[in-house]
């Protein structure tokens, strides 16, 4: 007997509850004395599950064959809209990108198989493939809510008569905590991350799809942070019926990843010059000249920058001090401007004596940043 899986969509009409159907090939015929013949199976399932089915074979004037048959099939419920299905078997786990300037993304999932889940999500710190464990525990707290006495049937209260309709009790209910303990494969360590996520339960009916909301809480400047992972558990909401039961599958997990963060430095000028005249100065004066120097970061992310200059020159800083050396530092598309002034020129800068070349370097441009 041979068994085939995966036939057709076409199939995906005539699959009935619980989710998968059989057909045999052939149905029907002759069989000669001594002669044998190959009845191929055919299974198609639309749902993950362990499944029960008989195979009757009718020959007339004896008692009937019966085949008992015991399918497993195997599969991820829910799908991601930002990455498609694997064709081929392997590691397609999608990534979600995410950036202080853009902190709030979505995931959308959806349910492909015909029962009803309840997807709890868990945030987790990646970890390198050599400190990952066989086996990990995770926690899960969740509210429990309570009617106050006052609300529930009178057979079920002993003290209905010694409640009065102002009490708080009668109002508010109360908010109890519960803790689910989970022990899995290892997707991450459990910590607290600057990933968040929304809603941490929710149920999803078969064939629709639902949102998760990630933010990710401001950042410090200049803070790295770790790689995160969200973990999905998919929980069926019947898992058994007639010959049928539905295990719990490995949960699904994305990526979650920061945005890769570069600066771009871009300067107004490529160079900055000062031409003196002679005629300019008369004798004894003393000329001033001052340029500025713009430097933007059209990057998205912070830009150290480290201003050195020579003398003559010098770059003035926030306070009005001359400096030969300025720190600064840019946030993502922002900009600065700096002055730089050339020293006092006395009027012999401009007019060397007979014979003797003057002092024409500083006249040329000098590097201004490294």
């Amino acid at each position: 007997m041979e068994f085939q899986f995966g036939l057709p969509d076409p199939w995906a009409a005539d699959v009935e509850n619980p989710g998968i159907i059989l057909q045999a090939e052939p149905s029907s015929g002759v069989l000669g004395p001594l002669d044998k013949v190959a009845v191929i199976i055919s299974v198609y399932a639309d749902c993950w599950g362990l499944y029960r089915e008989q195979i009757h074979i009718l020959i007339e004037k004896l008692e009937p064959m019966v085949i008992d048959v015991w399918i497993e099939a195997v599969g991820a419920p829910l799908t991601f809209a930002m990455q498609p299905p694997s064709l081929d078997g392997g590691d397609l786990t999608p990534t979600l990108w995410i950036s202080s300037s853009d902190p709030d993304r979505v995931v959308r999932v959806k349910n492909t198989s015909r029962s009803d889940l309840v997807v709890h999500s868990y945030v987790l710190r990646a970890l390198a493939s050599e400190d990952v464990l066989p086996l990990r525990l995770y926690l899960r707290f969740y509210d429990i809510f309570e009617v106050p006495c006052s609300h529930r049937p009178k057979s079920k209260c002993t003290s209905v008569d010694t409640i009065h309709g102002d009490s708080e009790e009668s109002l508010h209910e109360k908010v109890r905590t519960g803790m689910e303990l989970y022990l899995s494969a290892d997707f991450g360590v459990q910590e607290e991350m600057p990933f968040k996520v929304k809603p941490v339960s929710t149920t999803i009916a078969p064939n629709t799809s639902v949102e998760f909301c990630v933010s990710l809480t401001p950042l410090r400047k200049n803070e790295i942070i770790e790689d995160g992972v969200l973990m999905l558990r998919t929980l069926p909401v019947q898992r058994a019926g007639p010959f049928w039961h539905r295990f719990e599958t490995h949960p699904q997990k994305v990526y979650l990843k920061l945005s890769p963060r570069e600066s771009l430095l871009q300067v107004s000028v490529s160079e900055v010059t000062v031409k003196l005249n002679a005629l300019d100065l008369l004798d004894g004066e003393i000329m001033r000249v001052r340029n500025s120097l713009k430097f933007s970061n059209v990057g998205n992310g912070y830009l150290n920058l480290k201003l050195t200059t020579d003398d003559p020159w010098s770059l003035i800083q926030d306070g009005g001090s001359r400096q030969r050396d300025i720190n600064m530092s840019l946030p993502p598309s922002s900009s600065n401007e700096r002055k730089l002034p050339v020293k006092n020129l006395c009027w012999n800068y401009a007019t060397p004596p007979p014979h003797q070349p003057g002092p024409l370097y500083f006249l040329d441009s000098n590097q201004l940043f490294k």
